[in-house]
């Protein structure tokens, strides 16, 4: 399981935070705001992904 680092929990609260606040009080900026969410959020899976990628290089092995 890929647990949140404190980068990842910084990132949010720099960036979901005050977007999804500016989105809410000023509706002519809630579609742009939410834009830059959404593709926040497609750069979190994408590093995701690659740090799953990164696991196949290391292999379990348990005692018979």
């Amino acid at each position: 399981m890929i647990v949140p680092g404190n980068r990842l929990l910084f990132w949010v609260a720099a960036i979901v935070l005050p977007f999804a606040a500016a989105g809410a009080l000023i509706p002519s900026i809630q579609s742009p705001a939410l834009g830059v969410i959404a593709l926040f959020f497609v750069l979190v899976l994408i590093d995701a992904t690659w740090a799953w990628r990164s696991l196949d290089a290391f292999d379990v092995e348990y005692p018979p």
